[in-house]
C-alpha cells in the first residue's frame, strides 16, 4: 500500500471523527477529548480516571453539570458504538481482506468504540469475537495505530489454530508485501508526520495534516 493511499485513510478516519465531535454537545465534547487523554496515557478508559481529567482539563463542566449527570454522559459514551467508524474499518477489512488475503478469511464486522474494557489482548492484536465474527477496536485518535491494529489482528485470525509461529509467519509476510502492519507503520514514523487529533485548540485543518519530513 502506498504512503498516499495510507495518508488518505488516516485523514478519512480523522475527518469522520472530526465530523461526529463538531455535532455533539459541549460536554460529549469535553468527555471525548478526556477520554482520549486517559487513553493516550495509560492504553484504557474508565470512569473515575475520565472524570478527573474532566475536573483538570475543563472546569467549565463542572459548573454547567451535576457530578451525577457528568458520570452518566461518561458512561453512555463509553457504552456507545462509533458508528461511522465502525462503517469505515468493516469496508477496511474487506478492502485489506481481499488485498492480503486473498478474501480467504471470514467476514467479520468491525465495532469501534469509545472505551472498550480489554480491547487490546496485546499491543498489536485486538479482541475478537469468532463467534459473532466481531473485530473491536476503540477509537483513539490515531488512525495510524488503529489499522496496523486491524490488519495484525486479521493476520492472527488467518493463522488460525497455528496462533504462535503461524502470525509471525503471517506479519513477515505482509510486512514483505507492504501492508500497514505494525512493523511497517513503525519504520515509517520517523519520516513521515501521522494525522492525529490533537488537542482541542487546533483546528480541524492542523488536525488532519500529514507529510513527508
Amino acid at each position: 500500500m502506498e504512503i498516499d493511499e495510507l495518508g488518505q485513510i488516516y485523514q478519512n478516519i480523522l475527518a469522520c471523527a472530526i465530523t461526529w465531535r463538531e455535532n455533539q454537545s459541549a460536554l460529549i465534547q469535553a468527555i471525548h477529548s478526556s477520554t482520549l487523554y486517559v487513553i493516550h496515557g495509560v492504553g484504557e478508559a474508565s470512569l473515575e480516571p475520565v472524570i478527573k481529567a474532566l475536573d483538570e482539563e475543563d472546569s467549565g463542566v463542572q459548573l454547567d453539570y451535576s457530578r451525577s449527570e457528568i458520570g452518566s454522559a461518561v458512561q453512555e459514551l463509553f457504552d456507545s458504538e462509533f458508528l461511522v467508524l465502525s462503517g469505515i474499518f468493516t469496508k477496511l477489512f474487506s478492502d485489506l481482506n481481499g488485498r492480503y488475503f486473498a478474501g480467504r478469511l471470514e467476514v467479520h464486522r468491525v465495532i469501534v468504540m469509545h472505551a472498550a474494557p480489554e480491547a487490546k489482548l496485546t499491543s498489536n492484536l485486538a479482541r475478537v469475537d469468532e463467534k459473532l465474527r466481531e473485530i473491536i477496536l476503540v477509537y483513539d485518535g490515531w488512525p495510524e495505530e488503529m489499522v496496523s491494529l486491524l490488519i495484525d489482528t486479521m493476520a492472527h485470525i488467518a493463522a488460525g489454530s497455528d496462533a504462535e509461529s503461524g502470525w509471525q509467519e503471517e506479519l513477515v509476510r505482509l510486512y514483505e508485501l507492504g501492508a500497514p502492519a505494525r512493523q511497517r507503520v513503525e519504520e515509517l514514523d520517523d519520516a513521515v508526520e501521522w494525522p492525529c487529533e490533537r488537542a482541542r485548540c487546533c483546528a480541524p485543518e492542523d488536525r488532519l495534516g500529514w507529510q513527508l519530513h
